[in-house]
C-alpha cells in the first residue's frame, strides 16, 4: 500500500477497514476480542477506541505477521479455549463464517483442533487454532503467520465448507486489491 495504512482505508458506512472487521468479530459474541496494533498504532488504536476490545501493541511489527500472532496469543493468557485470527484488512469476511468456524472447532472438542474455512476448493482466512498449538504459535517467526502450522499439522485441520465466499480471499495488500474489493463490494449492493 505504500505510505497508506491499509487498516485505515475507507469502507462502507464511513468506517475504516479495521472497524468493519472489528464489528463483524464482535457481532459473533466472543467473550474477549483483542486487536493487535503495530504500524501507526495510535491512529489504529483511536479508530477502534469505543469498541469493547482490548488493544495490544506489537512493537516488533516490522519483523512480520508472526509477531502480531505472538502478541495476540500472549495477551490471551492460558485460560482461553482457542484463538480466532481475523485479519484487519479483510472486511468482507462474514459473521456467519466466523460462527461456523467456531462451531466446527468446538465440535472437535480437541485443544489440538484447527478450523479452516474452505470455498471453491480453497482454504482461506480466518482460522481458529486450539490452545494445544499455543507454544507453536508463540514460536512463529517471519511474515508468514501460521500458514506453516497448517501444513505441518494437517491431521489437526477441520475444513469448514462456507459456500463460494470470496471474502475469505479478499484482503487489501495493494492499491489494486483495495480497488477490486471496493468495486466488488459496491457492485454486490452491500
Amino acid at each position: 500500500m505504500g505510505a497508506k495504512n491499509k487498516l485505515l482505508l475507507g469502507w462502507e458506512g464511513g468506517r475504516a477497514l479495521v472497524q468493519a472487521v472489528v464489528e463483524t468479530v464482535l457481532s459473533v459474541g466472543f467473550e474477549r476480542v483483542i486487536v493487535v496494533v503495530g504500524y501507526e498504532r495510535d491512529l489504529v488504536g483511536d479508530v477502534v477506541e469505543g469498541y469493547p476490545v482490548e488493544v495490544v501493541v506489537n512493537d516488533r511489527y516490522e519483523e512480520g505477521l508472526s509477531t502480531s500472532v505472538r502478541c495476540g496469543v500472549l495477551a490471551c493468557g492460558e485460560e482461553t479455549e482457542g484463538y480466532l485470527f481475523a485479519l484487519g484488512d479483510m472486511p468482507m469476511v462474514k459473521a456467519e463464517v466466523l460462527a461456523a468456524l467456531c462451531r466446527a472447532f468446538v465440535e472437535t472438542g480437541d485443544p489440538q483442533g484447527i478450523a479452516v474455512p474452505v470455498a471453491g476448493g480453497r482454504r482461506g482466512n480466518p482460522v481458529v487454532f486450539g490452545t494445544g498449538h499455543r507454544k507453536a504459535l508463540i514460536a512463529l517467526v517471519g511474515d508468514r503467520g501460521a500458514r506453516g502450522l497448517l501444513a505441518d499439522r494437517g491431521e489437526c485441520v477441520v475444513e469448514v465448507p462456507v459456500g463460494d465466499d470470496a471474502g475469505l480471499f479478499a484482503d487489501a495488500d495493494t492499491p489494486e486489491d483495495y480497488e477490486r474489493m471496493t468495486g466488488d463490494h459496491n457492485s454486490a449492493g452491500e
